[in-house]
């Protein structure tokens, strides 16, 4: 049988019936015609043996000499075989008209041997465009019409088809499915001969070529492989309303098949390109129930052609919330090619799977594997990146997605089990990826709580290097969050931090921080303008750190120092008693500003 792809097929339709009869005359064991070559008289040697018509170089000259060859005509030099099968040199020439017996073809390939004494051979560039033949005795039949009894030809010209394309020959391919139709009329023989061209014309990038014919050979048979195939080529062009008729034409049934393992294979088909679909149309409970269909209809499941299915499945599974469903679709798609690359995506949707279920164990495992899996094969897949194939480079991505996401989520797990050192491995080589520099992938692959846990344990392994860069990423992320921007100020010089913190204290009414409080930063401000001795904005922002934090002695320290200096020494007395009440980093200066103003009150 042949593989159900996606193809289609040009016609040649005879249109005659008749029967030409030509009486050849025998010499010596060879077969004489005459024929006319662009209007010259001529006799041939009717060769089936010879794979083009040949003329002898004495024929040539007299052609070009009197006008019926134009060398604008010869193309170019060659070898030809002869029926002993010798191979000989030749120029090639085209001959735009040949008639034999009242039949005119045209375009015709012929050699001019280099050889004076060569004879005339028509040879098999010219019998193939007459049509089917028949040699009784002396007599030559040519067919042309219907219901000529050349089957066996056409047989082995649709093997041959078949086989040129399996080997990647499409161009051979094409022309020989073109040479099989022209010599037969039989539906079965001209199904296939479309269903070949079909695939020719598609690895030759002549999709629309291939799409035409598919309409055409499905008027003229029904076939339905062609119908199938026809489906398949509109899901590729992304035709998918066009695409799923043909499927559901495919299901409808009632169409022509010749085994029938074809129309099997095509029905269970079909189901899984309109699961796939629907599955694009969001139709996710139409998609499963065609994508069921398919993976159950098969004699395997874990076969490698169920491995796109049972994905989708998992997929659609995992936006129904059927998490259990998508792990057992996800561990069969493995099972169907263990070696696939993307089995790093699944290893990695298995990893957060299982970590919903709270099944830690299996979880790391995955994850652990997606990375394994990956590292195998790091130096290909980041080669394909910027790769000139948009497909080729999404899957890459997906791929380098995939391993990022298990890197960090190993991290993550190892940082909430307190074990800083492991989780901090894998961090490291998370920001050792390359895609990391591309500017739309930490967009998808970190969150804000994501960028804080990197932080917190790259500081608690002593790797400030790294944190800065990771609150540096953050900030491209999500610029102006005031927890990024809190912790960017460790790596900041201090004539650079003032203004973050005013920005920060902007958002005060906003933004619900999570790892620092709106006291703190009024406190680090008022300090700021404490030394930059602007003690009116200093004792502002000092009162604000108050405000909203009363039980710290240091931002009463600062709030009643601040306060003297502006000459409110009443304020700063209560203040620093404050102060010195709850403990505060300096008391000898406390006491020192508490006394003057005791003095001041005098």
């Amino acid at each position: 049988m042949r593989k159900l792809f996606l193809l289609f097929i040009v016609c040649l339709h005879l249109s005659t019936n008749a029967q030409v009869k030509i009486d050849m005359e025998k010499r010596g064991g060879v077969f004489y015609i005459n024929g006319k070559v662009n209007g010259l008289p001529l006799k041939f040697i009717f060769d089936t043996g010879a794979s083009t018509v040949s003329l002898s170089l004495t024929e040539a000259i007299f052609m070009l000499k009197n006008g019926y060859l134009d060398p604008s005509d010869i193309k170019g030099n060659g070898y030809s075989q002869v029926a002993s099968g010798e191979i000989i040199p030749n120029s090639t020439v085209q001959l735009k008209k040949i008639e034999i017996g009242g039949i005119t073809i045209q375009n015709v390939e012929a050699t001019i041997v280099e050889n004076i004494t060569a004879p005339l051979l028509l040879g098999q560039s010219a019998i193939q465009k007459l049509g089917p033949i028949r040699l009784d005795g002396t007599t030559l039949t040519i067919q042309r019409g219907r219901d000529f009894n050349n089957e066996e030809t056409v047989k082995n010209l649709s093997r041959l088809a078949y086989q040129y394309n399996e080997a990647g020959r499409y161009e051979d391919a094409k022309k020989t499915c073109l040479e099989g139709l022209s010599l037969t009329d039989r539906k079965k023989a001209r199904s296939y001969l479309y269903l070949d061209l079909a695939i020719a014309y598609y690895y030759l990038g002549e999709k629309e070529k291939c799409l035409d014919i598919c309409y055409k050979g499905i008027a003229e048979t029904d076939f339905v492989q062609l119908i199938y195939n026809q489906g398949v080529y509109l899901f590729e062009m992304k035709e998918f309303d066009k695409s799923e008729k043909a499927f559901q034409s495919v299901l409808n049934g009632g169409h022509v098949y010749y085994e029938p393992d074809e129309v099997s294979e095509a029905i269970r088909s079909s189901h899984q390109y309109l699961g796939l679909i629907k599955f694009r149309h969001q139709q996710y409970s139409a998609a499963e129930k065609e994508l069921v269909k398919y993976v159950s209809s098969g004699q395997d499941p874990y076969i490698a052609t169920n491995q796109h299915a049972l994905n989708c499945l998992g997929e659609i599974y995992e936006k129904m919330k059927s998490s259990q469903k998508a792990i057992v679709c996800y561990e069969s798609a493995i099972r169907c090619d263990e070696r696939g690359l993307m089995n790093i995506e699944r290893y990695y949707k298995l990893g957060y799977l299982y970590f919903e279920q709270e099944d830690y164990s299996k979880s790391i495992d995955y994850y652990k594997q997606c990375v394994s899996k990956f590292n195998s094969h790091s130096e290909d897949i980041y080669a394909t990146l910027d790769d000139e194939n948009p497909e080729l480079q999404e899957k890459s991505m997906i791929l380098c997605f995939s391993y990022c996401k298990s890197l960090l989520n190993l991290g993550k797990m190892n940082y909430m089990a307190e074990r800083n050192d492991v989780a901090y491995t894998y961090f490291n080589k998370l920001m050792g990826c390359p895609i990391l520099n591309k500017p739309e992938v930490p967009e998808f692959l970190f969150a804000e709580f994501d960028y804080l846990i990197l932080h917190d344990c790259c500081v608690k392994n002593r790797q400030n290097t790294n944190a800065a860069f990771i609150i540096g990423k953050a900030l491209e992320q999500y610029p102006g969050n005031p927890d990024f921007l809190y912790l960017q100020t460790d790596y900041l010089e201090d004539d650079e931090k003032l203004a973050v913190y005013e920005q920060i204290l902007k958002q005060e009414k906003s933004y619900s921080p999570k790892v620092f409080d709106y006291g703190t930063v009024s406190f680090y401000t008022a300090l700021h303008y404490y030394v930059m001795e602007d003690d009116v904005n200093a004792y502002r922002y000092a009162s604000h750190a108050i405000e909203l934090k009363n039980d710290n002695g240091n931002f009463w320290m600062i709030y009643g120092i601040c306060s003297y200096n502006i000459g409110k020494h009443k304020e700063s007395l209560d203040a620093l008693n404050k102060a010195l009440k709850l403990g505060c980093q300096r008391p000898d200066e406390a006491k020192k500003y508490r006394d003057m103003a005791k003095r001041k009150l005098r």
